[in-house]
């Protein structure tokens, strides 16, 4: 019971520390969504949120999807090819090897100067128009870096450490035994949910499983505080269908 409540005490104290960094960054309402472009409802930093598009710590790639056949149209021998530095394109068998420029590649890389401006630079790369409303049809992807302070990515990076000193392998006498992964593996086929069964291997019966299990959700809750930065409207739409698998008794995850 001690370690219990000393594991929640840090918990908690991780837990204010992430919320205190993200409270510099404003997180809009999907119901936003329909009247703010793109780049204005996604481009919530408080810092620059005004400034002209060039100087804000979000930069937006606007790309076109291409199926297969307009791919090998455009582009002959790259389905079995692949990208190099190379000016001309490379016959390799089959493949051709094309030159990133050719491509229209963009390098996703952090701005060191959005960064000491705001402290984060994040890219969004979508398939609509950034400077109109998100629409249902939009794919869009997004990069955030410096996403963690200094501490929160240190202790994140301590909790991933610990789960490899979990051991995998749970002797049955000298010989023998069962590998227990952490989650589960669905198996091919069966009806909706067969496999959704707690995780293995962190019941928290030990006392190496009771801090993997609160390794496990301070990481957990970290990853959830950014995302509801990061995507707002995806976010929403998973806490709304985690409260309907509720209904269900299928659980939360």
């Amino acid at each position: 019971m001690a370690k219990i409540l000393k594991n929640s005490v840090e918990y908690f104290k991780f837990e204010h520390e992430v919320s205190s960094y993200m409270k510099k960054f404003h997180i809009p309402h999907p119901e936003d969504a329909g009247n703010m472009s793109l780049i204005d409802y996604y481009n919530n930093c408080a810092i620059c949120c005004t400034k002209p598009l060039d100087e804000r710590c979000t930069t937006v790639l606007q790309v076109q999807f291409l199926n297969q056949l307009e791919l090998e149209k455009r582009f002959p021998g790259l389905i079995h090819g692949g990208v190099t530095s190379v000016p001309d394109p490379v016959q390799i068998g089959v493949g051709t090897m094309y030159d990133y420029k050719d491509l229209q590649l963009y390098k996703v890389c952090k701005d060191q100067q959005k960064i000491a401006s705001c402290g984060q630079h994040r890219w969004i790369i979508t398939t609509g128009d950034p400077t109109h409303p998100r629409q249902k049809e939009d794919k869009v992807e997004m990069v955030l870096f410096d996403a963690f302070s200094d501490s929160c990515l240190k202790r994140m990076i301590f909790n991933f450490n610990h789960s490899t000193e979990v051991a995998a392998l749970q002797r049955q006498g000298r010989v023998g035994g069962d590998m227990i992964p952490f989650g589960t593996r669905v198996p091919k086929g069966g009806a909706p949910a067969d496999g959704l069964r707690p995780f293995e291997g962190i019941n928290a019966t030990t006392i190496s499983g009771v801090d993997e299990f609160f390794a496990q959700a301070e990481n957990a809750m970290a990853y959830d505080k950014v995302a509801k930065y990061l995507d707002p409207d995806l976010y929403h739409e998973i806490q709304r269908r985690t409260m309907d698998s509720e209904k269900l008794a299928f659980g939360k995850y």
